[in-house]
């Protein structure tokens, strides 16, 4: 796409003690086919030298804006960033991932083509350590609803239901009274419903432009106590479709919530075996009875006996191949 001739999009990129990882990403984002974008690297609180990392690519490219700000975490970076973008149009890229050279360009045409408000693309995990090949696009699309899209999050197709935000393109207005939630973990699932309740239309392709390197913790590697905040987002979520009357995508948001929960609670159970409040605490949360709401098999099942429930889903999952799949 010619420079000069589409819209400014905003590249809002947190940074935060990556000095390893920084140049890959950054060298990703400035390499982009869409030539009209403005970079913002907001840097928060580095200690690493990471900020000066930064400055360097900014004195390099004059699309490049570089912002020092104290530290508080990814949301507050990401607002941060979405209060100085300049564009109407913008994505997020986390500073320790890659893109695809062509993401920005194949992710605004089809927002354009279909008049969309967010436009998404497929991701691929990526092993720490490892080298990426950049996929052959193939221009495959499919435009949905904002109630579609709704719908979709709940489901199991992988094209329709990530809800992470550093794959997608966003128009700004779909962001009119959202703000990434600051000091929680899952700061994706938080907003997530809220950007697809905002938009008119959302637009899926299945190429893989986004490139998520793994590392840290994971439910079935390691575990944080702050993936508990995982359990408001999703409550929150199902709060959500019922003010808005879905009542469809209310149910299955609570089985999604539940389902959640008891992920959890067996994840907390093998890292924190001692911490039996907090077990109490989230069979607790996991009981408590909604108006409405039909309790399946493993809502009663876990009820009576977590540790039964979790032997059941081992054996389903033997005979499927999948975790965690009796929802």
């Amino acid at each position: 796409m010619p420079d000069g001739k589409d819209e400014l999009i905003s590249i809002i990129i947190p940074v935060y003690n990556v000095a390893n990882d920084l140049d890959r990403c950054i060298r990703s984002v400035a390499g982009q086919t869409y030539r009209n974008m403005e970079i913002l690297l907001i840097d928060d609180g580095s200690t690493d030298g990471s900020g000066e990392i930064c400055e360097t690519y900014a004195d390099g490219d004059g699309r490049i804006q570089v912002y020092h700000k104290e530290n508080g975490g990814l949301s507050s970076a990401r607002n941060f960033g979405i209060r100085k973008a300049a564009g109407n149009v913008f994505a997020f890229v986390d500073s320790d991932d890659c893109i695809h050279n062509r993401m920005i360009e194949i992710l605004y045409r089809n927002l354009c083509d279909e008049n969309a408000d967010i436009s998404v693309g497929e991701y691929r995990r990526v092993e720490k350590n490892s080298a990426v090949v950049q996929e052959a696009v193939s221009g495959i699309t499919a435009a949905r609803s904002s109630a579609e899209a709704l719908a979709l999050l709940l489901g199991r197709d992988p094209m329709y239901n990530t809800g992470v935000v550093c794959n997608k393109l966003f128009r700004r207005k779909v962001f009119e009274g959202v703000e990434f939630p600051e000091g929680r973990l899952h700061e994706d699932e938080f907003v997530i419903h809220l950007l697809f309740g905002n938009a008119g239309r959302i637009v899926y392709t299945s190429d893989i432009l986004y490139y998520y390197f793994v590392r840290g913790e994971s439910i079935t590697g390691s575990y944080s106590k702050k993936r508990l905040d995982a359990l408001d987002a999703y409550e929150e979520r199902f709060r959500y479709y019922e003010r808005k009357g879905l009542s469809d995508l209310a149910s299955a948001g609570f089985r999604r919530y539940l389902y959640i929960v008891r992920v959890n609670y067996h994840a907390y159970k093998r890292w924190y075996p001692g911490e039996s409040d907090v077990l109490m605490q989230l069979r607790a949360r996991h009981a408590v009875q909604q108006s409405g709401y039909r309790r399946t098999a493993p809502m009663r099942l876990f009820d009576r006996s977590p540790t039964l429930c979790f032997l059941v889903n081992g054996i389903l999952k033997l005979g499927r191949g999948r975790s965690y799949i009796w929802e």
